[in-house]
């Protein structure tokens, strides 16, 4: 008996020592920033997701808010569904302004709702409603060009620029602009000029082709009404005017509130020209000051555009777009009387107090 307890206790002693030198001497191995076992990331896999880069549900593709990020938002083409009739009765006393207005639409933009239409689908003559679609193009032509083409591109006047009469600038052909110039100038002051200018520049020296472009843009983009003879709006030599009807320009203005380059001058009243050239200055007393003809800026809460015309033709024409409590409308009015602006500024009111 005493020697198998011997031999127990030496063995417990053994098995004490090899836990002791284990426990103390043993070496860890080093840590690693991947578990064991894990298999390495790809470089996709790796970044971190970012909220709203996941798959997106299907749903209406509006652009940002105007002045916000200018990363573009796919818009679907314009058909008879884009817009949904969600008709609101006008009070009795804008429903008998509206005698006054034979065409006519007001559409909440983000709800895709049409809230009154009066013959919005009839194609009419526009004028210079016209430079929505001249700037548009100008804008995603530049946009498109790979830095080809920037807001600082040097426009050298034409000889053909130089002799385009009614509202203008008066270009000379010894003068260059740059292109942000000529979409300020026929944004802010509706420049026949500067509009044809931008045109005949982009369309390698003929304002035609340019034109021959904007009719195919507004057929990519579903608008059939919109049918353009010149980038300006002027009546051409035999008569014939640019023509559109009121619910595709309402659609044609979400296209150019996806452009900062664009809404920074729609919503400006007053701005110059020439006013860095010294020489220009001292002939002339001063800079070229640029008027905006949206009497509705300043005075109609929100309102941040988007263009007025008027020929004998087309009568008293606007596109009013507006943008209250993160709301967007668009109020426009075809062939009117000298009552546009009041009533346009009258609708945009009523259509903030529908729900």
């Amino acid at each position: 008996m005493k020697f198998r307890l011997t031999y127990l206790i030496l063995f417990v002693i053994v098995i004490i020592h090899i836990a002791f030198f284990k426990f103390f001497f043993t070496i860890p191995k080093p840590k690693t920033d991947k578990p064991e076992g894990d298999k390495p990331k790809t470089e996709e896999q790796a970044q971190p997701v970012q909220p709203g880069t996941g798959p997106q549900l299907p749903g209406p593709q509006l652009p940002p808010k105007a002045g916000s990020s200018p990363a573009m938002v796919a818009i679907a083409p314009f058909n008879a569904g884009f817009f949904r009739q969600d008709f609101k009765q006008l009070p009795a006393e804008l429903n008998k302004m509206m005698a006054a207005v034979p065409a006519c639409v007001v559409v909440d933009l983000d709800g895709r709702r049409v809230l009154f239409a009066k013959d919005a689908q009839t194609a009419r003559p526009i004028a210079s409603i016209t430079k929505m679609m001249t700037t548009y193009l100008a804008v995603k032509k530049m946009r498109d060009s790979n830095g080809a083409l920037t807001l600082n591109t040097p426009i050298k006047v034409s000889s053909a620029a130089s002799q385009v009469k009614e509202r203008r600038v008066w270009l000379s052909p010894k003068e260059t602009f740059t292109f942000d110039e000529l979409l300020k100038a026929s944004l802010v002051h509706s420049a026949n000029d500067c509009a044809y200018l931008l045109a005949e520049f982009l369309g390698g020296g003929n304002e035609q082709a340019f034109v021959a472009d904007m009719n195919k843009e507004a057929a990519s983009i579903g608008c059939n009404s919109l049918k353009y003879y010149n980038a300006n709006g002027l009546p051409t030599a035999n008569g014939k005017e640019n023509m559109g009807s009121p619910i595709e320009l309402a659609y044609l203005s979400l296209h150019l509130m996806k452009y900062p380059e664009i809404m920074k001058w729609t919503g400006v009243k007053v701005e110059y020209l020439r006013e860095n050239d010294a020489a220009f200055i001292k002939r002339n007393g001063g800079a070229t000051m640029l008027t905006s003809s949206n009497k509705l800026l300043g005075k109609c809460r929100g309102v941040n555009g988007m263009k007025t015309g008027y020929t004998n033709k087309a009568g008293h024409c606007i596109v009013a777009t507006c943008e209250r409590e993160g709301r967007r409308m668009a109020v426009v009015i075809l062939g009117a009387t000298k009552e546009r602006d009041r009533i346009a500024s009258n609708l945009i009111e009523w259509a903030y107090k529908q729900p």
